[in-house]
């Protein structure tokens, strides 16, 4: 997968959902934010990156889209793992893109 992101004034959203860019976190990351995969076994996946203590961001734009977990590798890239809607169905992760830009917006 491939994201093009234009970053000018949605900023505040875009950091929202997909973790701020912090480049003493992240040196690694440089111009490039983060590399996607396609990925399949959300809950197995949640539970190796806890037994790992893994840090980890979990987003869904909406129900009906794909859900996806963000986190760093031990080079400081970021890393987004996306999951079909329908192998996630209803889950709702901790924040929703219209959660976090009602947010920002008020």
């Amino acid at each position: 997968l491939l994201h093009v992101v234009q970053w000018e004034d949605d900023r505040d959203i875009n950091e929202a959902y997909v973790g701020k860019i912090d480049q003493e976190l992240a040196p690694g990351g440089g111009r490039i934010d983060h590399i996607a995969f396609d990925a399949t076994g959300l809950h197995d996946v949640l539970a190796r990156l806890d037994s790992l203590g893994i840090d980890y961001i979990e987003r869904r734009v909406d129900i009906n889209s794909r859900y996806q977990v963000f986190f760093h590798d031990p080079n400081g890239i970021k890393v987004e793992l996306d999951f079909s809607a329908e192998e996630t169905g209803d889950r709702k992760p901790p924040a929703m893109f219209e959660e976090l830009a009602a947010e920002i917006s008020s």
